[in-house]
């Protein structure tokens, strides 16, 4: 049995509003999700071999959105903060506003 792996990486270069770093957030890093092969025969190594692809991708899409949510989730909430309160609400009197949305 041999293995393979997929491997991402990012550097992330957030706003330099946004220092320190929440301490559970790295702006850059490296994940590496493995992808199992087989010596077997032909059809069941093919077998095992797509398997194991789909949940490498599986896991790997879910692991790079959970960290890229909580960047957007930190990054979000700084820039929030520089928004002022006339620019959070919505006017419904002014018909610019409607024009543009339709």
């Amino acid at each position: 049995m041999t293995s393979k792996s997929i491997t991402i990486s990012y550097k992330l270069q957030p706003p330099s509003s946004l220092t320190p770093y929440p301490e559970h957030l790295d702006a850059s890093k490296t994940h590496t999700f493995p992808v199992i092969t087989s010596s077997e025969s032909d059809k069941t190594q093919k077998s095992t071999y797509y398997a194991s692809l789909k949940t490498a991708i599986l896991e790997a899409k879910d692991e790079i959105g959970k960290e890229m949510t909580e960047w957007r989730d930190a990054v979000g909430k700084g820039e929030l903060s520089k928004e002022n309160k006339k620019t959070l609400q919505y006017d419904a009197d002014d018909p610019e506003a409607e024009d543009e949305e339709e």
